[in-house]
């Protein structure tokens, strides 16, 4: 990943945290978790809570692309 793509994506990371929004990330190895971050531990590594797995760690470096959960 470039480096503006890791700040897209950290923005957006710290919009959804702030706004408490369910979302949608695509994994860099074609998996993907929904659900909520819960906070930031520290630069590029998020508390996430999946909607199957629970609590899991997040990483800025793993994250191919994240967005608003839209249940379909």
């Amino acid at each position: 990943m470039t480096k503006d793509n890791d700040l897209r994506i950290k923005q957006k990371l710290d919009f959804f945290l702030t706004e408490k929004v369910e979302i949608h990330v695509q994994l860099l190895d074609k998996s993907f978790l929904n659900g909520f971050i819960n906070k930031e531990l520290k630069p590029g590594v998020y508390w996430f809570i999946d909607h199957k797995l629970k609590g899991v760690y997040l990483f800025l470096k793993d994250i191919y692309e994240v967005e608003e959960f839209k249940d379909e």
